[in-house]
């Protein structure tokens, strides 16, 4: 989020959720809101994607797939940027390490799959995780299998999941696949692509 004044002078910016009462207080200001006005502040009731981390409990960063900013890939023989390869994953994945089994062409901004079936697997703690991804062309709507240490969300589905926490992408926007709760362990976040196409990842915090 950035807010401009007239003059194109950038006065506040923010990147992922939350801090919205600052960000209305400096739209009020820009505004110059007349005295008898309700003063008090909107109450922004947060959901899905929108809803704020709780920073002082995260335990997983955010991840990203391009190579540009790609920290902790963990597939076997490490990347190779920029050319088709098929991935593995190791038999264990350490906390905060990913990986990308299947054929997948690793860009400098995101990672594309080459062949269906390819996946995305990470291993967090207290985090909520959050896909988003596109084709590289205009395309029908592809569908998408999200699990948790081997089975679907259960309690903790994010937005789009049924119960078998099967979903589809209908077009190129955040997706939010997993929102968890309370006291979380360390677990493996899996997501398998059923089809082929342009496909970017992150995990966001809780």
């Amino acid at each position: 989020m950035y807010i401009a004044d007239a003059q194109g002078t950038i006065l506040f910016h923010h990147f992922g959720e939350g801090r919205y009462e600052e960000s209305e207080r400096v739209i009020r200001q820009l505004l110059d809101v007349p005295r008898g006005l309700e003063d008090d502040l909107v109450v922004v009731e947060a959901n899905g994607v929108e809803a704020p981390a709780d920073w002082a409990a995260l335990e997983s960063p955010e991840t990203y797939l391009g190579y540009e900013r790609a920290e902790r890939f963990a597939s076997l023989g490490g990347g190779a940027w920029q050319q088709n390869q098929t991935y593995s994953t190791p038999s264990r994945l350490r906390l905060n390490q990913w990986a990308l089994p299947g054929d997948w062409t690793i860009g400098g901004k995101a990672a594309r799959l080459n062949k269906a079936g390819g996946r995305l697997r990470s291993a967090f703690a207290r985090a909520t995780s959050i896909s988003s991804w596109g084709r590289q062309t205009e395309a029908s709507p592809f569908d998408f299998r999200v699990r948790i240490d081997g089975n679907p969300p259960g309690a903790a589905p994010g937005v789009g999941l049924d119960d078998r926490g099967d979903g589809t992408a209908a077009d190129r926007r955040l997706y939010q696949h997993v929102r968890q709760s309370g006291v979380v362990d360390e677990c493996t976040f899996e997501i398998t692509f059923l089809e082929s196409g342009g496909c970017r990842v992150g995990t966001s915090r809780r």
